[in-house]
C-alpha cells in the first residue's frame, strides 16, 4: 500500500494525493475493525458469515458515505479519492485472507 502511495504521490498533483491519503485515513480504521471482528468470530466458531457479511456492509457504508464526505464536505477531487478508497479496501481484503489462512484449521 504504502509503494502505490508512494508511485501515485510521484504522479498525481497535491490535491490528488491528498483525496488518496485521506481514503487511507478512512479505509485503515473500517479494515482494522472488520478484521478484529472477523477472527474475533472465526475463534468463536458460529458467527463466521454474520462477520464476514458485517464487515462486507461497513466496507460498502464507508465508500459510500466516506467517499462522499471526502468529496462533498472537504472538496476533494473525486476519482483519485474514491479510487484510493477503493483501492485501499481491495489491497487490505486480499491481505485479509492471508492472515486468516495463518491460524489453525478446526474440523468438522
Amino acid at each position: 500500500m504504502a509503494l502505490g502511495t508512494l508511485v501515485a504521490a510521484a504522479l498525481l498533483d497535491f490535491r490528488s494525493v491528498v483525496g488518496i491519503l485521506a481514503a487511507g485515513v478512512v479505509a485503515v480504521p473500517v479494515q482494522v475493525a472488520a478484521f478484529a471482528v472477523l477472527v474475533r468470530a472465526r475463534a468463536g466458531g458460529s458467527g463466521f458469515l454474520v462477520a464476514w457479511v458485517g464487515g462486507t456492509l461497513a466496507r460498502l457504508a464507508a465508500v459510500g458515505l466516506g467517499g462522499w464526505a471526502l468529496v462533498a464536505l472537504l472538496d476533494l477531487p473525486p476519482l483519485p479519492t474514491l479510487l484510493g478508497l477503493a483501492g485501499f479496501f481491495f489491497v487490505m481484503l486480499v491481505m485479509e485472507t492471508h492472515f486468516l489462512g495463518r491460524g489453525e484449521t478446526r474440523g468438522p
